[in-house]
């Protein structure tokens, strides 16, 4: 009875694979980095090791707001 209950929380979905392999990244400092030379900010470092196109959109000083502005651009 109990691997009845937990069996659907076992299962892992499937998803489609998608032509274009690419990640947004809309974040504040954290993820925009310092600019100092030769340090590579976080969302690049996970796009150069999964092989995905950056389109990052992280700012220094970001706030949800400015960052719900851009979205658009």
């Amino acid at each position: 009875a109990g691997i009845a209950l937990e069996l659907p929380w076992q299962v892992v979905p499937t998803v489609a694979p998608v032509a274009s392999r690419r990640l947004t990244m809309i974040g504040d400092s954290v993820a925009a980095g310092t600019g100092e030379p030769g340090v590579v900010p976080w969302p690049r470092r996970v796009a150069d090791v999964l092989g995905l196109e950056l389109d990052d959109r992280s700012r220094v000083g970001a706030t949800t707001a400015s960052a719900l502005r851009r979205i658009d651009e």
